[in-house]
């Protein structure tokens, strides 16, 4: 079906609303799309694939989000939660027009996560395609086996939102990006874990101690003046001054 340009959307809004309070028959379409949404992605989302997407994205140095135009409040809540859980990622968002730049250290050691939906923006599929050149581990998040995202990536994760009156709701995509940033967060932290636990490191300490030398015998010499002699009040003998030297005592011999 075509899709329907914004004006065209608005004015069938417009329609489906003359016999009811507008802001209210707005917020109940937009329920009901979001709860279709998120019951489809429930239903369709492969186990084996999201295990995948999260094994390929958790082992990467560096996690590439690149999501532009509508796709972008997904990508920069990642990145957002990313931060706050410790795991290393890059927002190519394009600011400038420098998207290419942001994203020239990529490398095989890293991983892009790439998310676009039909109409499909332009520039994530042009990034996609250049990751996919370089070799670069590529999980998309698109809305058909034949979006140019899936073409090229290692492992695609299928996310269809129902719409309202032509708005599309973001639910499912915002649901699955939850889900993929804390089970990678997860995953990583394990990782980290079990390499540490499987490390193990001993400290051998050699040397040879130093010999003592102990004395087997002691010599004390005490010189004493004559005129100290005659100052003291004791015996004026030598024998008498003796025990007035250190370390000496009279054994009464």
């Amino acid at each position: 079906d075509r899709i329907l340009n914004y004006d065209e959307r608005i004015a069938q809004l417009r329609e489906h609303a003359l016999s009811a309070s507008k802001s209210n028959v707005i917020f109940h379409g937009f329920t009901d799309a979001a709860e279709k949404s998120v019951a489809a992605l429930r239903e369709k989302l492969d186990p084996a694939a999201l295990d995948r997407a999260v094994d390929i994205l958790a082992k990467a140095e560096t996690i590439y989000l690149i999501g532009l135009r509508r796709s972008f409040p997904i990508s920069s809540y990642m990145a957002y939660a990313f931060g706050k859980l410790g795991v290393r990622s890059i927002l190519v968002d394009g600011v400038g027009g420098l998207a290419p730049e942001q994203f020239a250290q990529a490398a095989v050691n890293d991983a892009v996560l790439a998310i676009s939906f039909t109409p499909y923006a332009s520039e994530t599929v042009t990034l996609a395609q250049s990751a996919r050149a370089r070799n670069v581990p590529i999980v998309s998040v698109t809305d058909s086996p034949f979006s140019p995202l899936a073409q090229v990536a290692d492992c695609w994760l299928e996310a269809s939102e129902a719409n309202f009156e032509g708005f599309r709701s973001m639910a499912a995509t915002l649901t699955l990006a939850m889900t993929l940033t804390v089970a990678i967060a997860e995953t990583a932290q394990l990782d980290v874990a079990l390499a540490l636990a499987g490390l193990s490191e001993s400290v051998q300490v050699t040397g040879t101690a130093a010999s003592a030398e102990i004395a087997t015998g002691t010599t004390i010499a005490t010189t004493y003046k004559a005129s100290t002699i005659e100052l003291l009040p004791v015996g004026r003998t030598i024998a008498a001054a003796t025990p007035l030297a250190p370390s000496v005592t009279d054994n009464g011999r």
